[in-house]
């Protein structure tokens, strides 16, 4: 009888084992061929066509099946919710809504199986030439700078007086100094006595203005920032860093150098410094991360992940403060340098724009400096100094960038390649590329200047460098053609480590050089500056909490904008379709699309016109597969004011319903128009009645 059960059971066996087989193999062909007709194994191609009034770059997809055309829909993100939060908080807001598309598990697919299709486009295409244009190297000829620092010793450069001014009868000085109170005032000048050649300054005096002064007029005016050791942080940071080593045990404590540029795509970095970005890639060895995605339309919105690993909607819901009335001091543990500075680092920041930082456009800033050195100071003084406009580039016959990279070799002068004196420093240079993206060629001898005085010094054998953008092209004509709807959505992003690091943590660099092909954002750099801090150590207690991945460590092939925390309407992974679409489902879109614009202001309409529809700028569709629901890139201009809008639309063929995923996004200028409303909110919709 047990023999019988036991026969038995092995014929079950067996059977169940043939079925097994013959099911794995079915589910295995049925699977492969399920993804190959889901991912349309194409070659994208980039043709240029016209959409409505502008031209605009398509995707082509060709070599597919019965030589039809399809739209491959790849990734897909909902909105984040804003939700009230408190500032005991630590959690950061989140997608919750599960992918649209399959989960694949193995990371030994083909490239065309991605489910990211990062454009390559190129920065040169014939489609764009009209809006390019080279510029000189820049050049000052302003009032001149007669003064200069040795060793505290003030000094006049008798030369140059000669050659730019004839005489000056004598000049002084002022330190320069923030009020107490805010982020805005400078204290009354006190002036030194005159002198003609030479004064000796205080050793502890940081920033100073020098106006030298002929037959009553100022002839000459020098601004000037200095790097001063100060032995009360120098105290307290001994400690810290020594609290550090024993509490965290960091394998290395290297230095963070951030140098950023605001408003510049990895393309118009290619067009406008060649010198820089070939001497950064060949000469310093630099790690570009060649698929990286803004997760904000603005700076704030990018720059305030990559300090806080946050999204901008966290800092608008915290219960108990106000972005717009409350300064950031209550906030400044939330943000990286302050676990840096804990962990016995310096700090300094370095910005160009009084009232358009990221933490001072229609906000407070802070009431005390959040930094050990703090460049606002000077800024504040620059800015009154002999500029013709906000825009302009010079500072007298200085360089403005020059004079802010400056300071940054004075840091590295002063804490050069010690470990013991590690330090994190902040740069970001607003002016040069900001409002008009070609000026950006004015600055690539200047900051080639930098990055080899850098180099030759030799003061970065500890130092981790950072070249960066928050943001490509945000206005003008450019970003209204496809090849700006790209370029605004992919900054540029470079690694630069000491060569040392390289060789003696190659697993770390050997995952970094694998991810500079992986989908990356802010939200992996604020991790990867989490893992520098504790490099190989025991973690701090909010690690668990960060949301990005850190580049030392491998990112799938397979992540999706919705892993990365890329909202769906900065997401470069989804297909273009190429699918004529008719008039009628054109303004139908733009209708719905002009009503969300006017929703914004319904309740200020005693002081905002409510605008009308001038045309249907561009119109072009992401598939969304399976779903009813399709979703649209429309841009379209109104009237008065002609105000440029963009947005990301949800279309509901079933109802002919629209919602809108993410933002409205205004893609020119409007000063000048919004002057009736504070609220940042309102700006970009508002065009004044009066």
């Amino acid at each position: 009888m047990a023999l019988t059960l036991q026969t038995t059971a092995c014929k079950v066996i067996f059977v169940i084992g043939i079925l097994g087989t013959l099911f794995l193999y079915y589910y295995t062909i049925h699977i492969k061929n399920s993804f190959a007709t889901y991912f349309q194994e194409t070659e994208h191609k980039i043709q240029t066509t016209s959409i409505g009034s502008s031209n605009f770059t398509t995707f082509k997809t060709t070599n597919l099946p019965n030589n039809k055309s399809s739209t491959t829909h790849l990734s897909q993100m909902p909105q984040i919710k804003s939700t009230p939060i408190t500032l005991n908080s630590i959690s950061s807001l989140a997608p919750t809504t599960k992918l649209m598309t399959p989960k694949l598990t193995t990371e030994e697919l083909p490239n065309d199986l991605f489910p990211c299709n990062f454009p390559k486009i190129d920065p040169f295409d014939p489609a764009i030439k009209s809006y390019i244009k080279k510029h000189k190297p820049l050049t000052c000829d302003g009032k001149p700078s007669l003064a200069y620092v040795e060793d505290n010793i003030l000094k006049i450069n008798k030369q140059k007086v000669k050659t730019k001014v004839g005489s000056v009868e004598f000049c002084k000085y002022t330190e320069v100094k923030l009020a107490s109170a805010n982020d805005l005032t400078l204290l009354p000048p006190k002036w030194s006595k005159k002198f003609l050649n030479t004064t000796k300054i205080p050793d502890n005096l940081e920033h100073l203005y020098v106006q030298c002064i002929n037959k009553g007029k100022v002839v000459g005016e020098t601004y000037k920032s200095r790097i001063i050791e100060k032995q009360e942080v120098e105290k307290r940071y001994e400690k810290r860093y020594a609290d550090h080593l024993k509490e965290h045990s960091p394998a290395e404590t290297l230095s963070v150098m951030f140098i950023g540029v605001d408003g510049m795509s990895k393309q118009n970095l290619i067009r406008t410094m060649p010198k820089t970005r070939d001497f950064l890639l060949k000469t310093m060895k630099a790690k570009e991360l060649n698929m990286f995605n803004k997760v904000g339309d603005n700076t704030f919105q990018n720059v305030i992940v990559l300090f806080s690993g946050k999204t901008h909607t966290y800092f608008e819901n915290i219960k108990g403060w106000n972005m717009k009335t409350d300064y950031f001091d209550k906030l400044d543990n939330m943000f990286i340098w302050n676990k840096y500075q804990k962990a016995g680092y310096r700090t300094a920041i370095i910005l160009d724009t009084i009232r358009g930082s990221a933490f001072h456009y229609l906000k407070k800033g802070w009431k005390r400096p959040p930094f050990d050195y703090y460049h606002r100071p000077g800024l504040l003084m620059m800015d009154k100094m002999s500029k013709k406009d906000p825009d302009d580039l010079c500072i007298g016959d200085q360089r403005e960038p020059s004079l802010l990279l400056d300071y940054y070799l004075e840091l590295t002068a002063k804490f050069n390649n010690t470990k013991k004196k590690p330090y994190f420093a902040y740069s970001f240079t607003s002016h040069l590329a900001h409002d008009y993206f070609n000026d950006a060629s004015k600055g690539d001898e200047m900051f080639y200047e930098f990055f080899s005085t850098l180099h030759k010094n030799k003061v970065l054998n500890n130092t981790v460098l950072v070249f960066f953008s928050d943001h490509g092209l945000r206005f003008g004509a450019m970003r209204r053609t496809f090849h700006g709807f790209i370029e605004a959505r992919s900054p540029y992003f470079f690694f630069i480590f000491p060569p040392w690091f390289e060789k003696k943590y190659q697993k770390e660099m050997s995952n970094l050089e694998t991810n500079q092909n992986r989908l990356t954002t802010f939200f992996d750099i604020h991790a990867t500056l989490y893992d520098l801090l504790y490099l190989r150590g025991k973690r701090g207690n909010d690690n668990d909490k960060i949301l990005g991945r850190s580049l030392f460590q491998e990112i799938p092939k397979m992540r999706t904008c919705e892993e990365a925390h890329i909202p769906n309407e900065y997401c470069l992974c989804k297909g273009v379709s190429k699918k004529k679409m008719s008039e009628k489902l054109k303004n139908e879109l733009a209708d719905i699309f002009l009503g969300m614009i006017n929703d914004r202001t319904k309740n200020n309409r005693n002081i905002c016109s409510l605008l009308s529809l001038k045309s249907i700028k561009s119109v072009f569709e992401f598939s969304s597969g399976k779903s009813t629901n399709n979703y649209y890139q429309m841009a379209i201009q109104t009237t008065p004011g002609g105000g440029y809008f963009e947005a990301l639309l949800d279309y509901k063929t079933s109802s002919k319903t629209a919602s809108l995923v993410g933002d409205i996004i205004r893609l020119n200028f409007y000063k000048g128009q919004d002057g009736c409303v504070n609220t940042l909110a309102l700006k970009p919709y508002c065009y004044c009645n009066e």
